[in-house]
C-alpha cells in the first residue's frame, strides 16, 4: 500500500482584486492499479467542480480546500477577501493514514497524558508528511507553548486566521487552550471581510452606477498542479 498526493493551486494577484483557489487531497492506495503514479489516470479521477469538490470521487479524500470568493460581483476596486475553506480531516481516516505510512500504532489509556499527547503529535506528524510530500511545510503546534507556522511561500489562508494547523490538529483529537478564541476571531474576520464588501456595494449603487471591473487583458496567473504518489 502506499498514499497518492494531490495538490492543485492557483494564485494570481491582479490589479484590485487576488484569484486564489487551492485543493489538497490524498488517496491511499490499497491495490496499486496498473496506472498507479501516472498524472494524467490521477486527474481523470479528480472532480471538476469547485475547490471543495476535487476530492470527493474515485477513492480521494480532501484535506482542505480554500478560495477568494468572487461571485455576486466581488471584483474591482471594491474587491473583499471574502475567504472559503475547510480542513475536512476526521481522526479515523488520520488513523488510517499513520498505519499506510508506518504501520500500526497502539493508543494509550487516556489516563496517560504524556503516552497521549506522544499519540497525538505522531497523527498530526503523519498528516504533516502527506503536506510535505507537494512541498508545503505547515507546522502544527501540539501544545499551548508551540504557535502553528504556515508555508512560507504558498498560501492555504487567506486571511490571518490560521485555520488549517487548528483543523489538522483538531482531527487529531489535540484542542489547544487559545483555539476557541482563534477560531471566534476567524469567523469574525471572515463575517467583517464580506460585510464590508457588502457594505462597499450598496454604497456603489447609491452613488449612481460603476464602473465595470471585470475584465483584465492580463496574461493568466500562476498554475501549479502536483501528483506526487
Amino acid at each position: 500500500m502506499y498514499i497518492d498526493v494531490h495538490f492543485k493551486y492557483h494564485c494570481h494577484a491582479r490589479m484590485s482584486e487576488i484569484e486564489w483557489f487551492y485543493s489538497l487531497g490524498y488517496k491511499i492506495q490499497r491495490r496499486p492499479p496498473a496506472a498507479a503514479g501516472d498524472p494524467d489516470a490521477i486527474d481523470e479521477e479528480l472532480g471538476q467542480g469547485g475547490p471543495q469538490d476535487v476530492h470527493m470521487h474515485n477513492g480521494w479524500q480532501p484535506i482542505c480546500w480554500g478560495y477568494f470568493d468572487d461571485s455576486n460581483g466581488n471584483y474591482g476596486k471594491n474587491w473583499r477577501r471574502v475567504e472559503c475553506g475547510k480542513v475536512e480531516l476526521y481522526e479515523e481516516g488520520v488513523v488510517d493514514v499513520y498505519k499506510t505510512l508506518f504501520g500500526e500504532l497502539e493508543r494509550p489509556a487516556t489516563t496517560d497524558a504524556e503516552a497521549m499527547l506522544a499519540y497525538r503529535r505522531s497523527l498530526v506528524r503523519a498528516i504533516r508528511l502527506l503536506l510535505a510530500a507537494v512541498g508545503l511545510s505547515y507546522e502544527v503546534a501540539c501544545t499551548d507553548d508551540e504557535i502553528d507556522v504556515e508555508p512560507r511561500y504558498l498560501m492555504l489562508e487567506g486571511l490571518s486566521d490560521r485555520w488549517v494547523g487548528r483543523g489538522i490538529r483538531n482531527a487529531c483529537g489535540l484542542r489547544l487552550t487559545r483555539d476557541a478564541e482563534k477560531e471566534r476571531k476567524g469567523a469574525q474576520q471572515r463575517q467583517e471581510e464580506a460585510k464590508g464588501y457588502d457594505n462597499l456595494s450598496d454604497d456603489s449603487e447609491d452613488d449612481g452606477g460603476s464602473e465595470d471591473y471585470g475584465s483584465s487583458d492580463q496574461g493568466e496567473g500562476e498554475d501549479e498542479e502536483m501528483d506526487e504518489s
